[in-house]
Protein backbone atom coordinates (compact mmCIF):
# COMPACT_ATOMS: atom_id res chain seq x y z
CA UNK A 1 0.00 0.00 0.00
CA UNK A 2 2.88 2.72 0.32
CA UNK A 3 4.36 2.12 -2.78
CA UNK A 4 1.16 3.09 -4.35
CA UNK A 5 1.22 6.22 -2.00
CA UNK A 6 4.67 6.90 -3.13
CA UNK A 7 3.66 6.58 -6.54
CA UNK A 8 0.69 8.82 -6.51
CA UNK A 9 2.46 11.12 -4.71
CA UNK A 10 5.43 11.37 -7.43
CA UNK A 11 2.64 11.54 -10.39
CA UNK A 12 1.41 14.30 -8.53
CA UNK A 13 4.64 15.91 -8.02
CA UNK A 14 4.95 15.46 -11.91
CA UNK A 15 1.87 16.98 -13.27
CA UNK A 16 2.60 19.91 -10.69
CA UNK A 17 6.37 20.46 -12.50
CA UNK A 18 4.75 20.38 -15.68
CA UNK A 19 1.29 22.94 -15.08
CA UNK A 20 4.26 24.98 -13.53
CA UNK A 21 6.62 24.89 -17.26
CA UNK A 22 3.08 25.13 -19.06
CA UNK A 23 1.98 28.69 -16.67
CA UNK A 24 5.73 30.05 -17.61
CA UNK A 25 5.23 29.79 -21.03
CA UNK A 26 1.62 30.67 -21.41
CA UNK A 27 2.65 34.17 -19.12
CA UNK A 28 5.50 34.43 -21.58
CA UNK A 29 3.85 34.53 -24.38
CA UNK A 30 1.60 36.67 -23.22
CA UNK A 31 4.09 39.36 -22.49
CA UNK A 32 5.42 39.38 -25.75
CA UNK A 33 2.44 39.86 -27.05
CA UNK A 34 1.68 42.51 -24.59
CA UNK A 35 4.90 44.48 -25.67
CA UNK A 36 4.72 43.94 -29.51
CA UNK A 37 1.17 45.03 -29.72
CA UNK A 38 1.82 48.21 -28.74
CA UNK A 39 4.77 48.71 -31.59
CA UNK A 40 2.45 47.08 -34.37
CA UNK A 41 -0.24 49.51 -33.79
CA UNK A 42 2.33 52.28 -34.06
CA UNK A 43 3.93 51.20 -36.88
CA UNK A 44 0.68 50.73 -38.34
CA UNK A 45 -0.86 54.76 -37.14
CA UNK A 46 2.58 56.68 -37.56
CA UNK A 47 4.85 55.25 -40.25
CA UNK A 48 2.62 53.72 -42.53
CA UNK A 49 0.71 56.73 -43.73
CA UNK A 50 0.14 57.00 -47.07
CA UNK A 51 2.23 59.65 -48.66
CA UNK A 52 0.27 62.14 -50.98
Amino acid sequence: MGQGIDTVESTLQEISKRQAKTNARLWGFLATLLVATPGLLAKLFLFDLPSS
